[in-house]
């Protein structure tokens, strides 16, 4: 552990000898704090070759996946939501038709839900639900609904999951949250 924080040190001191580098090694550099965990160098790294060549040309591919592995850097290891959005906002508007941008709008959508912004959690959810059906998104729909007090709601998802992915586990975690808010609605009454 000692050796991998004294040489995510020493690559951050070299970071401005990198940064003059081509985009190449910026991303070869990046990627390798993130072989090694060093999590908070990758994301910087990343987040500076993007941010300073996408200015000047929004459509280089390496460039748009910085983008997209810083964001999901601070969402998925840092947990920085706040700091997250943003990113993978640009990057779902400049990336059309990257491999990635499923995993964006996904990642996007639990960005809002983990910040208990379940309005926009819902929304999102509902707008990429469009592209792809997926139990994820129904679920992280109707727990939504369920955080919000929005019973009836909650109910129509987790019964949608068991009944369009009976066999998953999605179906078993539907299940178990439809009979938590039956439980609640029974108490109410």
């Amino acid at each position: 552990m000692k050796i991998k924080l004294l040489l995510g040190f020493v690559g951050f001191l070299l970071l401005p000898f990198y940064y003059g580098g081509n985009i190449q090694q910026q991303y070869g550099l990046a990627k390798k704090f993130l072989d090694q965990g060093a999590y908070i160098e990758a994301e910087s790294q990343f987040e500076r070759l993007a941010l300073s060549h996408l200015k000047k040309n929004p459509q280089n591919e390496q460039c748009q996946i910085a983008l997209y592995q810083a964001a999901m850097i601070e969402a998925v290891f840092l947990m920085q939501y706040e700091k997250a959005i943003p990113k993978l906002n640009q990057y779902i508007q400049i990336a059309k038709n990257s491999d990635y941008l499923w995993k964006a709008n996904l990642q996007l959508g639990d960005c809002y839900y983990a910040l208990e912004r379940f309005p926009s959690a819902i929304s999102h959810y509902k707008k990429i639900l469009n592209q792809r059906d997926d139990p994820h998104l129904l679920y992280q729909i109707g727990m939504s609904h369920f955080f919000q007090r929005e019973f009836n709601e909650a109910l129509v998802k987790f019964k949608e999951i068991q009944k369009k992915f009976p066999k998953t586990p999605w179906a078993q975690r539907a299940s178990f949250q439809q009979s938590q808010v039956e439980l609640v609605q029974k108490r109410k009454k």
